[in-house]
């Protein structure tokens, strides 16, 4: 108990250690770094990054669990060497929901002036029809998995277990290392989407923000956070245009944890 308590410790600290740095750097505009990240290291970058938060989802979809790993062969390998416990009724289940996903993506991009609301509801419809699945049927009890139960309401704040900083000369490795993976990860995240949709990025205002967020993650039970490829790529598919979506997407997340975690 005690090496849990000192772990999770360290780690808040770390996440607001991370945040100062982040935002430190913004305010002295060292987000021009990022020009010599040049178009081959990003799109290198995301398509094995993409690679390998694929194969990591697999899990999910075959019904077992699959060690996480960094390494592409020992990524397969871990596929592999389970095989035998393979779920067949939640492959057929996953599978159904990503063509649903996919279907009504396709059927928002054929029909734009009828069915361009499709390509937004596809996640929610999904979401709703697993639920109801679950209801009617119990697919724990037919051999299909479940999330199971989400505690309610919001983190508490955990400012008092992170301050004073007695261990920042422990940390300071880890907190640089962090730094500068997750700099890299979201700058290569938000320059492919700014490319893709011909806007401008403000790198100096991109380390603020990862700042901030890294900073309220630690004063309220969170680990370290970066730009996310998954959700940043269901946000795009979705049809977000603006920051907005991400105020929209936290105020419901929100709201589902103070008042419909039964729901689910």
């Amino acid at each position: 108990d005690n090496y849990d308590a000192i772990y999770a410790t360290l780690a808040l600290q770390t996440s607001v250690l991370v945040g100062i740095s982040y935002i430190g750097m913004g305010i002295l505009r060292l987000g021009f770094v990022t020009i010599f990240l040049s178009h081959a290291v990003i799109s290198g970058f995301t398509s094995g990054a993409a690679i390998i938060i694929g194969l990591s989802q697999l899990k999910y979809i075959f019904g077992y669990d699959i060690p996480n790993d960094k390494s592409l062969h020992k990524m397969l390998g871990n596929i592999f060497s389970n095989i035998d416990q393979f779920n067949w009724k939640t492959f057929l289940l996953g599978t159904a929901c990503i063509f649903t996903l996919m279907g009504m993506k396709k059927m928002s991009q054929k029909y734009p002036q009828r069915f361009k609301w499709t390509r937004a509801a596809g996640p929610l419809v999904v979401t709703v029809v697993s639920i109801v699945l679950q209801v009617a049927l119990d697919l724990q009890a037919r051999g299909i998995p479940i999330v199971g139960h989400i505690p309610k309401g919001l983190p508490k704040f955990t400012g008092s277990a992170v301050f004073p900083l007695t261990e920042i000369h422990h940390l300071s490795v880890v907190v640089l290392s962090i730094v500068l993976v997750g700099f890299m990860e979201s700058i290569a995240i938000a320059k492919t989407l700014a490319q893709k949709h011909n806007y401008e990025l403000d790198s100096s205002s991109e380390l603020i923000g990862l700042g901030v967020a890294n900073l309220m993650s630690g004063l309220f039970g969170g680990y370290p956070v970066c730009g996310s490829f998954s959700r940043s790529a269901v946000n795009n598919d979705s049809g977000a245009m603006s920051g907005i979506s991400a105020i929209v997407t936290a105020t419901v997340v929100a709201l589902v944890l103070l008042f419909l975690t039964p729901v689910f």
